[in-house]
């Protein structure tokens, strides 16, 4: 029997395979609304997170979240604090709240409107490991579906030495970066052309992003304790990420083999599951469990972590840059066409003295997920 596959909104992962590597899971009639967990605890500076929302089907993938849980964060020395829910099915720690400490036990305990149970076992805060250095270098690929090379920064990561062989590490990366629209708004037309007063005023912007890949390394499978060279994202020239200033934060977190195995097995769905479909799929089950019902499936993961993190910042690099430009028309006589419900449209002037519009989209770069002001972080 063939089941409907679904997507953990949140965490961008996959939950359907189609290889059975080295543990398997019955089948479930109904792979809709499943408990999905996505929370952890770490050494660094609260406030902490958990995400609670229901598995939705792929063809119809939405961020279904689960109102008003219960959930708390437990300490086994007794100690607990019960996270509010600062948005549907986001659930937060008080910034001076809880925090976590290497080498204590945590848990997250979650209780439903239904009165369902669910709850993670303690597990013990590795010890972080610092990161020594990020560096990126200019990377080029050739690519048979393409006229040119593809040409980027890749980023690579240095940690620090570690007491022990074996250490298990996840990374989580966070892209900003700064970035421009294709043309200024000189004149607007709404009926008639007018001088548009703030020629700039929605033409730069930042934008934060979460790179959906999965980094994750066993120091086990390596000579040497100390991770050296691990190529982290590959940013190419065929967006605008790199048109002006990149920023990549990395958070390296330490964790046990459990939670490494979790994000191993993730990983190998992803990029092993396009396959045929020769065998069996099972669900990769994360550490939350429903108290009553163990058999139930739940999704996700509550990590318990060290952590370490770096940022760097890179200019535009000396190279081609081949994302696709807007196209402006010319012909301006389109717009006695339009009709009052598609006004303003804006205009710019080429640097061949025409004016010409073109989509909105191409002028304002809040229309793309950007931010007019710089993130506090943000340097040159």
């Amino acid at each position: 029997m063939k089941t409907k596959p679904i997507i953990i909104i949140g965490m961008l992962l996959l939950v359907v395979v189609y290889s059975c590597e080295e543990e398997y899971w019955p089948e479930i009639d109904n792979y809709e609304n499943l408990l999905v967990v996505n929370g952890s605890i770490h050494t660094g500076k609260g406030p902490y997170k958990v995400v609670l929302s229901l598995s939705s089907p792929v063809q119809e993938s939405a961020f279904l979240p689960l109102e008003g849980c219960e959930v708390a964060i437990q300490e086994s020395t007794g100690y607990t604090e019960t996270l509010g829910e600062v948005e549907p099915g986001i659930y937060m720690t008080s910034p001076d709240g809880i925090r976590g400490q290497a080498g204590h036990k945590y848990k997250v305990t979650i209780k439903t409107k239904e009165g369902k149970r669910y709850e993670s076992e303690y597990k013990v805060i590795p010890e972080p490991i610092g990161i020594d250095t990020i560096y990126a270098e200019l990377e080029y690929k050739q690519d048979i579906d393409m006229s040119h090379d593809l040409v980027g920064y890749r980023f690579i990561l240095n940690s620090n030495k570690s007491a022990s062989d074996t250490n298990y590490f996840f990374w989580n990366l966070t892209e900003t970066y700064e970035f421009t629209s294709d043309f200024y708004i000189d004149y607007i037309y709404k009926g008639y052309i007018e001088k548009f007063p703030n020629f700039d005023s929605v033409y730069r912007c930042w934008k934060t992003e979460t790179v959906p890949e999965i980094f994750i390394l066993n120091t086990a499978e390596l000579s040497t304790s100390q991770v050296k060279n691990f190529p982290l994202i590959y940013v190419t020239t065929e967006t605008k990420k790199l048109t002006i200033r990149y920023s990549l934060l990395v958070e390296q977190f330490t964790i046990d083999y459990e939670n490494y195995k979790f994000w191993r097995d993730i990983n190998n769905q992803i990029t092993e599951g396009g396959g045929l479909f020769t065998s069996q799929p099972f669900q990769i089950r994360g550490n939350v469990k429903n108290v009553t019902n163990p058999d139930e499936a739940v999704l996700g993961y509550f990590m318990v972590a060290g952590i370490s993190t770096k940022r760097i910042f890179v200019n535009r690099p000396p190279v081609d840059f081949y994302y696709q430009k807007c196209n402006p028309i010319t012909d301006l006589r389109g717009l006695g066409f339009t009709k009052p419900p598609d006004w303003p449209i804006y205009l710019t002037v080429l640097p061949s003295g025409k004016k010409a519009y073109s989509s909105e989209f191409c002028f304002d770069c809040t229309l793309k997920g950007g931010n007019l002001n710089p993130p506090e972080f943000w340097t040159y």
